[in-house]
């Protein structure tokens, strides 16, 4: 877009892409799809790739109008065919009322195959979010810092608040192992019953990103107005309307 308003022509623009397209494709080791593209209509042979993921309803309507979804609150899991998984991403195809009517199957039975399929296509990762910030910082802060693993990780959990007596309680982040779309775990009894230990109980459920839930254990210093604030405002000014 940028070169065609700085006066390339489209031919060219087009071309550009096309080539950029190619090089990338060349460039991994193996670009395949994990699934021939011929099978997706047999529910057989999709049904162990069918995938979940978490949307806002409200704002997903013209995307959710051909597709069978499930409402969670004011969220929507929709359901998906992973064709392709590696390092760079997920390659997923869109379950349409159509397709699953060719299948013969009911939304129900996609949310119950899509629960099965999470633990194996993608595992639910349940950390405290200071772990996951620690893990996250630790790479550039022992370059800069010329520390150890364990001398720079050991100085990144003291400035990073925790759960020290007298602290707010701790934040629990739960996503999946690739980081992608890991806002869908939350739907799954299992891992909600495993955040309800590791929160000592009841929480809230901070829907920070399309990517990952946030859980805070309840307790009477939290307002769920506060907390419903708080998310309305990060998402409104830190969160890209996509995510």
């Amino acid at each position: 877009y940028e070169e065609y308003r700085g006066g390339k022509e489209m031919d060219d623009v087009v071309s550009g892409l096309a080539d950029s397209y190619i090089e990338a494709s060349l460039s991994e080791k193996e670009f395949r799809l994990d699934m021939p593209l011929e099978h997706i209509n047999e529910y057989d042979r999709v049904k162990d790739k069918i995938i979940c993921r978490l949307v806002n309803r409200e704002a997903n309507e013209k995307l959710l109008g051909d597709k069978p979804f499930t409402p969670v609150e004011d969220l929507a899991v929709t359901y998906h065919i992973q064709i392709k998984s590696s390092e760079d991403g997920i390659g997923s195809i869109a379950i349409t009322e159509a397709m699953m009517d060719s299948y013969g199957v009911d939304t129900e039975t996609l949310h119950k195959q899509a629960l099965e399929n999470m633990e194996r296509l993608s595992p639910p990762v349940i950390k405290p979010l200071k772990e996951i910030l620690v893990e996250h910082m630790l790479p550039e802060f022992m370059a800069s810092s010329g520390l150890s693993e364990e001398e720079a990780k050991k100085s990144l959990e003291t400035v990073i608040p925790g759960t020290d007596e007298g602290a707010a309680p701790e934040i629990i982040c739960i996503s999946n192992r690739s980081g992608i779309n890991g806002a869908a775990c939350i739907v799954s009894p299992e891992v909600r019953q495993k955040v309800a230990d590791m929160a000592g109980g009841d929480y809230y459920v901070l829907p920070s990103s399309v990517h990952e839930v946030l859980a805070i254990p309840k307790t009477e210093d939290f307002n769920c107005s506060v907390l419903r604030d708080m998310v309305t405002g990060i998402n409104s000014s830190e969160v890209s309307d996509e995510e």
